[in-house]
């Protein structure tokens, strides 16, 4: 008998060996992990992360992984999936109805229309079939120019287009200064706004007026915003479309509207997403605002939306260029996670731009989205890691005081990724 509880003793002691053995495995081994982070990544501004294991189906990682940051252009995540929930297909384009010779348009927030690089030929094929277009612009109505916590004096440049119900052309204006007297601009009909000065700056627009001026050294083309409301929007498409325009409302007309079909949801979510344009982003979430609760009012879809996909943070606008927005590297990975499960991996890895990396004679891929702004700059994507796992992360970094030390931050996390996991 006492052999027996000797030998039961003996087992316990083990037991509790191999138990504390395999606690302090554990533990050095995310002190080590910890430590690795910090040297990476370093601790002079506000970082968070987190790293799951799609193999394991567990977070194998994370560090403020639920503060809250400043997402900048990461939170064209959310837009996309949203857009591909609404429109799985393709965006539409207008509403139309045809009388006698008349093509009667009304928006849906489609950003598409005279886009220089996404107009789709089926509208013009529709509109060369009528002598006049009516467009139906309903006084009620509005958006704002801009959404809430944009910078206010960024208004002439590229990124900060204005929004509005019916966009043209993208809302900008396209110069291609191929010399001082041969410049090639679109639309055409802002062409007696824009004038060459030998003192300019490289480019800008008048703060109240669509006024552009160019430096006449300027060698590299130019996208600059208009105001959208300072336009004689019916003389603007009607030099697009070489058709007599009239704008009316939409009371002056009640009747059965058709939507035409326009660009695949692919392809726009593809094309936003590796441009990180905000102004696309933008009217693709008034654009589904209006498909679910027939208004341009974004309000309603952010709060239902915050619901499903589980983001308690704060969400003000559809392509993060607001400081208001404030998200978790959690909610973020959650939200790439989610676009997965419900499409696929070569679906994920044919959308989000690709960023490769030579580490250790191997040549890696990632997958994801950046999103940076000044002392911003953060990544969240998805890689197979050297270990074979299917791994999905973010890396946050925000308040920073020099950008480019973040920009090279990031590569040596993303290798830490790949090599640790």
């Amino acid at each position: 008998m006492l052999i027996e509880n000797t030998s039961l003793k003996n087992t316990i002691i083990m037991l509790k060996k191999l138990t504390l053995l395999l606690f302090s495995s554990l533990l050095f081994s995310c002190v080590s992990l910890k430590k690795h982070y910090l040297n990476t990544v370093g601790t002079q501004n506000h970082t968070g992360a987190l790293i799951f294991n799609q193999n394991k189906g567990k977070v194998v990682f994370q560090h403020n992984s639920e503060a809250h940051f400043i997402p900048a252009s990461t939170l064209k995540l959310v837009t996309a999936l949203i857009t591909k929930h609404v429109h799985p297909d393709h965006i539409p384009l207008v509403l139309y109805n045809t009388q006698g010779d008349s093509l009667h348009l009304k928006p849906t927030g489609d950003p598409t229309l005279w886009h220089p690089k996404l107009h789709q030929s089926q509208f013009d094929s529709i509109l060369e079939a009528h002598e006049h277009l009516i467009i139906h612009l309903n006084d009620e109505e509005t958006v704002s120019s801009y959404a809430p916590g944009w910078s206010w004096d960024d208004y002439d440049r590229y990124y900060s287009a204005e929004l509005s119900i019916m966009p043209v052309a993208g809302n900008q204006v396209y110069i291609n200064p191929l010399d001082s007297l041969n410049s090639k601009i679109y639309p055409h009909f802002f062409k007696d706004n824009i004038r060459v000065e030998v003192e300019a700056p490289k480019f800008r627009r008048a703060k109240t007026k669509n006024e552009f001026v160019i430096a006449a050294s300027q060698k590299d083309s130019l996208s600059i915003p208009f105001i959208y409301d300072k336009v004689d929007l019916s003389g603007l498409i009607s030099s697009l479309s070489a058709k007599d325009v009239q704008i009316t409302t939409e009371s002056e007309m009640t009747t059965t509207w058709t939507t035409l079909k326009g660009i695949e949801s692919d392809s726009l979510i593809k094309y936003m997403l590796e441009k990180s344009d905000n102004f696309l982003a933008e009217q693709m979430l008034l654009l589904n605002s209006k498909d679910l609760y027939q208004s341009f009012e974004i309000d309603s879809l952010i709060q239902n939306q915050k619901k499903e996909l589980e983001i308690k943070g704060r969400w003000v606008d559809g392509s993060g260029l607001s400081r208001y927005n404030l998200i978790s590297p959690k909610e973020l990975t959650q939200v790439l996670i989610q676009f997965k499960k419900e499409n696929s991996l070569a679906y994920i890895q044919e959308i989000l731009p690709k960023r490769t990396l030579n580490i250790d004679n191997t040549t890696v891929h990632f997958y994801g989205k950046t999103g940076s702004m000044s002392g911003v700059y953060n990544y969240v994507g998805l890689v197979q890691t050297k270990k074979k796992n299917e791994v999905f992360f973010a890396l946050f970094q925000n308040n920073a005081l020099e950008g480019r030390v973040l920009r090279r931050r990031l590569n040596a996390y993303l290798k830490w990724v790949y090599l640790h996991f």
